[in-house]
């Protein structure tokens, strides 16, 4: 019976091992489309143009980070100091980024809090980005008023040029090349500086809405395939 049970287990541990590796891959392929689909997106290719022509598309500029948007960080109030905390000021540290709308916050600050750091308030709609540590690149839109730590970047997009939704996704695609720029030191980290001069493609308003259409669409059924 010890034999029989021994065959049993082998029999049915090599199917586990078959199908996590199965589904390994067809994770790592969900991987691959999204950054293709993000990279198409950001030279034009999602949207009909030749991203191939070594030109600009039509109506596109090369521009800066730090030309289209407005970037700041946050603080941290004493934490030893507990009448800084508990208050009604949400306080968004890198845990609470969600990839998208960010509605809740783990920790909250009160009023003297804000006043004793260098925390700010920013407004919803402002793209939020991880600057420290193993969460280098994860992005956020605050979904409320709220405050943020020092080791988020916050950027309040120039409506003139950039859509936040755009820049959110644009953020998103970067992530492996922030990841890489944030490497050498004793904490891997990026900074406002390096994130001011960092280059971006900036299509038309209209056409970074269709951009931002077509991507949600798209990474909305690559979910729903995985979740299945």
């Amino acid at each position: 019976e010890q034999k029989k049970i021994v065959e049993i287990l082998e029999e049915q541990l090599s199917r586990l091992d078959a199908a996590l590796a199965s589904v390994r891959t067809i994770r790592e392929k969900a991987a691959q489309f999204r950054r293709s689909l993000l990279h198409a997106a950001f030279t034009g290719a999602l949207t009909g143009h030749d991203s191939l022509s070594g030109t600009l598309p039509e109506g596109w500029e090369e521009k800066t980070l730090g030309e289209v948007a407005k970037w700041g960080s946050g603080g941290t109030p004493k934490s030893v100091v507990k009448k800084y905390y508990g208050g009604d000021i949400p306080w968004t540290v890198i845990g609470d980024l969600t990839e998208g709308l960010v509605l809740e916050t783990t920790q909250a600050i009160t009023q003297e809090g804000l006043d004793s750091s260098s925390a700010k308030i920013v407004n919803p709609g402002t793209v939020l980005l991880a600057m420290y540590g193993a969460s280098i690149g994860r992005t956020g839109i605050a979904g409320t008023s709220m405050a943020t730590n020092q080791a988020i970047a916050f950027a309040i997009p120039d409506v003139r040029f950039l859509d936040n939704e755009f820049l959110l996704k644009f953020l998103q695609s970067q992530k492996q090349a922030f990841v890489k720029a944030g490497q050498g030191g004793a904490q891997p980290n990026i900074s406002q500086t390096m994130i001011k001069v960092w280059p971006v493609l900036v299509p038309p308003l209209a056409e970074q809405e269709k951009i931002v259409e077509i991507l949600g669409e798209q990474l909305s059924h690559l979910d729903a395939s995985l979740a299945v």
